[in-house]
């Protein structure tokens, strides 16, 4: 199994404004990634500082994802929580911007959160299987076994994610 992948995506520019290229399968496959789209989200956020995370999807819920900032900029958090894996419950980070024009891919077995950075920032991720509320588990943003290290301080964050049971208890 891969891990997250950064994929640049492609920018035409001209005198009217500029064309991106927002998914292409092709892209991936280049990389070697298989990613069949079965549900597409738009997320709104209104502060900068909100923080949505860390989620995944367990057993055969479990999906990959394909995230873009369509506007706006945050930083991206991803955690391996393969078991088997070298690097189970390390985390790797990337900023994704309305500017960069990179897209993250995060294959399966990786829980996910980001930060905006900046006020009004949406982003766009599509996931190759269906969300199941059910089958939902999440990881707490501030586990010390975890040790992530957010840019700014949480201005918002969802009651349900601050819930979920840290790691050392």
């Amino acid at each position: 199994m891969t891990g997250p992948q950064l994929i640049n995506l492609p920018v035409f520019s001209d005198p009217r404004g500029s064309f991106i290229k927002a998914f292409d399968s092709r892209l991936l496959s280049k990389s070697g990634i298989t990613f069949r789209v079965q549900q597409s989200n738009l997320v709104i956020n209104n502060d900068r500082g909100t923080l949505r995370g860390l989620h995944s999807q367990a057993k055969d819920s479990a999906e990959a994802k394909f995230v873009r900032v369509v506007h706006g900029s945050i930083y991206d958090v991803v955690v391996d929580i393969r078991p088997a894996s070298e690097s189970y419950l390390q985390h790797k980070s990337y900023y994704l911007s309305q500017q960069n024009n990179c897209a993250l891919y995060i294959p399966r077995g990786f829980a996910h959160g980001y930060q905006t950075l900046e006020e009004s920032t949406i982003v766009s991720y599509a996931s190759d299987n269906f969300f199941s509320p059910a089958s939902e588990v999440g990881y707490r943003y501030d586990d010390p076994v975890l040790a992530i290290e957010w840019p700014l301080e949480v201005a918002s964050i969802s009651a349900k994610d601050l819930t979920w049971p840290l790691l050392s208890s």
